[in-house]
């Protein structure tokens, strides 16, 4: 009786032994979540449409006209635009602070004929580069995905051609051909102001995407003047851009920041 009792004492200690060393354990913390961070430098490239309108007016001229009177109806311009970007981002918190400039070429372009001399004028518009600087204010969504709104400078390279249609019947599709026709042409570098809003989404591995809308206001500009052969006027021309564009960007030093640890 004595042995059964030293035996049913020892199997509850070696059955009890490691529930209780167990027990006496310090928990191990759970691994801390890593999230993505924004904060670092990127270049990248972007791609969209380029559309618009141009409002062009008569100025100092030596045809009569009173200046300020509307040379030609709105002149829509449509186009594609291209090109490339860098920019720094900070992230604090949820919030991305950044700044950011791009340079792209675009065919952006239009024409309509001239309001008091249709059929025998027309005059085209025609930007063929964009450049601007902005800052960026983000929100981060969820840890991959940026929200923001974008603001800032823009210029860009306008070309006016005020050119002759005499030499091509208005029956012909209502066209000139340029080529063919006197003309004055001009080309002057303008400058304005952007804002926007857009999203990015990180990839991995230093990688994002970004889709982007700009609006695009420059100043008016005034191309020719009243000895100008051909144009016999200066005309004063105002461009306003409404920009989509699509990008992909590439952060430097993605594996050496770092990490943003979530907390719950």
């Amino acid at each position: 009786m004595k042995k059964l009792f030293l035996g049913s004492v020892a199997l509850v200690a070696m059955l009890g032994g490691p529930a209780a060393f167990a027990a006496d354990m310090p928990l191990r913390a759970a691994a801390p979540v890593i999230v993505a961070n924004w904060t670092g430098c990127y270049l990248g490239f972007t791609v969209g449409t380029n559309s618009g309108r141009a409002k062009n007016e008569y100025g100092s001229n030596t045809l009569g006209i009173a200046p300020g009177t509307q040379a030609t109806s709105n002149i829509n311009l449509s186009g594609m635009i291209g090109g490339g970007e860098i920019g720094c981002n900070y992230q604090v918190g949820a919030w991305v602070f950044g700044i950011e400039g791009d340079w792209s070429v675009t065919n952006k372009d239009g024409q309509e004929f001239e309001t008091a001399f249709a059929p025998a004028f027309r005059l085209q518009v025609t930007e063929s580069w964009l450049a601007t600087a902005r800052g960026r204010i983000g929100y981060t969504v969820t840890d991959k995905w940026l929200w923001y709104v974008t603001g800032g400078g823009a210029w860009a390279r306008i070309r006016d051609n005020n050119f002759s249609c005499a030499v091509v019947p208005v029956a012909t599709a209502g066209a000139c051909l340029t080529s063919a026709s006197p003309s004055a042409q001009q080309t002057n570098t303008v400058s304005g102001w952007t804002v926007g809003l857009g999203t990015e989404y990180m990839l991995g591995y230093g990688w994002s995407i970004k889709s982007e809308f700009l609006y695009v206001q420059f100043d008016r500009s005034t191309f020719f003047g009243p000895t100008t052969p051909v144009a016999l006027t200066a005309i004063d021309t105002r461009v306003q851009d409404y920009i989509f564009r699509f990008g992909m960007n590439y952060k430097f030093g993605w594996g050496k920041g770092a990490p943003v640890v979530a907390r719950y």
